[in-house]
Formats: structure tokens, C-alpha cells, sequence
């Protein structure tokens, strides 16, 4: 990983960073707030997020737009999907399909693009 893939990841609080890097790089399964976020479950998110957190969601909401794969976050099946692959580590090991490379877009690139 390039030290550019690294620097996305200063949106988040420095205690959720490690959590969120595992989960996007090796589909590590993320803990309850951040499966809530991940999930887009708004409401849940605030109920499990400390202080810290809470204060930072429009942070969180920068960096699902912007720093993550569309694959990687939306819905608990789109989480479920991403930790089953292997997070990019997995969708760098397969075949190197075509097809894969839609998903690494952010959200809002897919959006505009298609």
C-alpha cells in the first residue's frame, strides 16, 4: 500500500483508523460502531459511537464517500460481502478481472459516471 492510500484515513479519529484500515485492506470484520457506520445505519451508528466518535460522523460520512470502495459499505450485505472477499487484498488476489474495477470507485464516482 502507497503512503497516498495511507493518508486517507486522517478523517477519522486516530483510535478508529487501525479498525477501518484492517476492514478496507483485509476485510478484517470492524467492531459494532463501526459495522453500524459501515452499514449505513445512521441512528445505530450515534447509539454506539463514545464521545469522540459522535462529534466526528461528519468525518465518518467524508470518508465513506470519498476513501472507500462502493463495495466496502451501503448495507449489512455489502459489509458481509467485502469481509467474504477479503477487503482489496482479496480483489487484488483474484484473477484480475475487468469487472473488478468497478468496484474500487467511491460511491459518488459511480454515481456521476454511470
Amino acid at each position: 500500500m502507497s503512503h497516498d492510500d495511507y493518508t486517507k484515513y486522517w478523517r477519522l479519529p486516530s483510535h478508529v483508523q487501525a479498525s477501518m484500515l484492517t476492514y478496507v485492506e483485509k476485510g478484517t470484520p470492524p467492531g459494532s460502531f463501526l459495522r453500524c457506520v459501515l452499514e449505513n445505519k445512521l441512528y445505530e451508528s450515534f447509539v454506539k459511537a463514545d464521545e469522540i466518535n459522535r462529534r466526528r460522523m461528519i468525518d465518518f460520512a467524508a470518508f465513506l464517500e470519498n476513501g472507500l470502495p462502493a463495495a466496502a459499505w451501503g448495507s449489512p450485505e455489502q459489509v458481509d460481502a467485502w469481509i467474504e472477499l477479503g477487503g482489496l487484498e482479496g480483489l487484488r488476489n483474484r484473477e484480475g478481472n475487468s469487472q473488478d474495477v468497478g468496484i474500487v470507485r467511491s460511491n459518488h464516482q459511480s454515481d456521476e459516471e454511470g
